[in-house]
């Protein structure tokens, strides 16, 4: 008999071939598996909606330079916000760039003329979209427009908190009682840093969606419309209440946030046509929280720059 010995060599080359098929293979299937939205390709092929711009994620190293540079100028008020929000001290950021190009896109999209009200919203809570609301007022307040923004999430308000002002009175005490325009522009407060009208939301009331839904709002949107250059208003989540649905056919259009890698296809065609049944118009997406290295070259280039002009400024520093 001749001895045989193991083929310890091909063994091993088999089982490193058979892990790298099961391995490739297991990719592929967990990427059938996820439906949610990543790109700018993702929301113009299953929502056919224009994607208006994309904001990137920022890692802790931008996010604590942008608060630096936020606080050297706000310091007092900063100290209480939570939000990354922008000022005309931060024009250099990337972030900053993102929401001048979502101004320009908002204020060329109606014909003849630049949209009174706009409706700011996402499919479901923790997608960004009163961080959205607020920094996109900023930049509109940044050309010298008079502008309101509205917290109409009476389920979950957040704005008072972002500018440390009060809630006991706001939106919620003015559509229970008797529309009067002075009373109305009293419950308005002012922030100077960012020069910013700003209505809370009030205390939370039993029944918001009766509220949103009255003709007391309509009133109140009329008075503001006249009042101000632009009106901001940041609602609940669409899938997740109808009181979004009821504002989104009092503004001339919407916004809708989606959070990249994280919202379903399937929640966010369902809201956007929620929206598109009461006739409302959505101007399109905002794409937030993007990784921008996996997306297109265009994307990448543009926080190419902007992370290169950052760090030369830094060395000069």
């Amino acid at each position: 008999d001749i001895p045989v010995s193991p083929r310890r060599l091909l063994t091993v080359m088999m089982a490193l071939f058979l892990s790298a098929c099961f391995g490739i293979g297991l990719a592929f299937f967990l990427e059938y598996l996820d439906d949610t939205i990543k790109t700018a390709e993702d929301v113009e092929n299953y929502l056919g909606l224009p994607v208006l711009v994309v904001i990137p994620s920022m890692n802790a190293a931008q996010k604590r330079r942008l608060l630096l540079v936020e606080s050297s100028d706000n310091e007092p008020a900063s100290k209480n916000r939570s939000e990354l929000l922008i000022y005309d001290n931060s024009r250099s950021s990337s972030l900053s760039e993102a929401y001048r190009q979502l101004r320009t896109s908002i204020l060329l999209s109606v014909a003849g003329h630049a949209p009174k009200s706009l409706l700011v919203t996402s499919s479901l809570p923790a997608e960004g979209k009163t961080t959205t609301a607020v920094n996109t007022a900023i930049t509109l307040a940044q050309t010298g427009a008079k502008v309101l923004v509205i917290d109409a999430d009476m389920r979950r308000p957040r704005i008072h908190s972002i500018f440390n002002i009060s809630n006991r009175e706001g939106l919620s005490n003015l559509l229970s009682s008797e529309i009067k325009r002075d009373k109305v522009l009293d419950s308005i407060y002012f922030d100077m840093s960012s020069r910013l009208y700003l209505l809370p939301s009030g205390p939370v009331p039993p029944n918001p969606a009766e509220l949103i839904g009255s003709a007391q709002m309509s009133t109140l949107m009329e008075i503001f419309q006249k009042e101000f250059t632009h009106v901001i208003i940041d609602s609940p989540p669409i899938a997740s209440f109808t009181d979004g649905v009821l504002i989104a056919a009092m503004v001339d259009g919407v916004i809708m946030v989606v959070h990249s890698a994280k919202t379903s296809r399937q929640i966010v065609r369902r809201s956007c046509q929620l929206i598109q049944d009461v006739g409302a118009k959505i101007f399109g997406v905002l794409l937030n929280n993007v990784n921008i290295s996996s997306q297109d070259n265009y994307y990448y280039y543009q926080s190419y720059y902007y992370n290169s002009y950052y760090k030369k400024e830094e060395e000069e520093e």
